[in-house]
């Protein structure tokens, strides 16, 4: 079970994403297509999506290495670029203790590329920027318009859901199973 603990002045910034980001939005494919769960419904969508990836993708296959991505690719930018510029602007010290947590339960040590982003090696980042531009034209850009246009209408019915009913049955409509405590 995950816990979050809300004061009043956190309720007061809670937001919806106006936008879809891409970054998220790709982490998100690639955890599902490296996934087995639900094969009736995303089996053969991994098979092509997999066979679809030029080779420039696959060191990104590096990133998560048990099934768990740093949490440095979690950025909430609206475009890849902005994504990537606000990575490259993470400190080293958060870079560098992200690679370790995740290879700390790897099951095979980190390849060279990945060693040489843990010591900020530029080399390694123009790989790690590559990788992302390939992996976003091949997986996601075919199917942003869609992607942008069913965000708009998550946004609005949390939007609508927010304005009718409050933060926080909006929040707790938007996790299943989810519920508030001492209504605080």
């Amino acid at each position: 079970m995950l816990r979050i603990h809300f004061t009043a002045a956190d309720f007061a910034r809670v937001r919806f994403a106006p936008r879809p980001a891409p970054l998220i939005e790709l982490n998100t494919a690639f955890m599902k297509a490296t996934s087995s769960d639900d094969p009736l419904l995303y089996a053969r969508w991994r098979q092509r999506l997999l066979r679809s990836l030029p080779p420039t993708v696959l060191p990104l296959r590096a990133l998560a290495p048990a099934g768990d991505a740093p949490a440095f690719l979690d950025t909430y930018n609206d475009s890849l670029t902005d994504a990537l510029e606000s990575i490259h602007a993470t400190h080293p010290t958060a870079i560098r203790s992200e690679l370790q947590r995740i290879y700390a339960s790897a099951p095979h040590p980190p390849p060279p590329w990945i060693r040489a982003l843990h010591q900020n090696d530029p080399d390694s980042w123009h790989l790690f920027d590559q990788a992302q531009h390939a992996a976003f034209e091949t997986v996601l850009r075919p199917v942003w318009p869609l992607i942008q246009d069913l965000h708009r209408d998550e946004f609005t019915r949390h939007a609508l859901t927010t304005a009718e009913h409050g933060t926080a049955h909006a929040l707790t409509h938007l996790v299943p199973n989810s519920r508030l405590r001492n209504n605080t």
